[in-house]
């Protein structure tokens, strides 16, 4: 294999390790704040039993909220 090759992929691999480990930091974080919201309902509620229609309900509305903002700063980017 020549050398030039051998470089490129140490090169990208390189790139590309940090990138990775990046993301999965991130994936860490965001979970983390999930769980403390979900443990900050859950002592709101007292126990009571979770709905879980309301909750789909709610997850749907929010993804609903995101895609909407999504489109219009595609809309302001053009």
């Amino acid at each position: 294999m020549p050398d030039w090759v051998r470089y490129t992929v140490i090169a990208a691999g390189a790139v590309l390790t940090p990138v990775c480990i990046w993301f999965v930091f991130r994936s860490i974080r965001r979970l983390n704040r999930r769980i403390e919201e979900f443990e900050k309902e859950l002592e709101a509620r007292q126990g009571a039993p979770l709905d879980p229609y309301a909750a789909l309900a709610e997850i749907y509305a929010e993804e609903a909220a995101r895609d909407a903002e999504r489109r219009t700063r595609k809309r302001k980017l053009r």
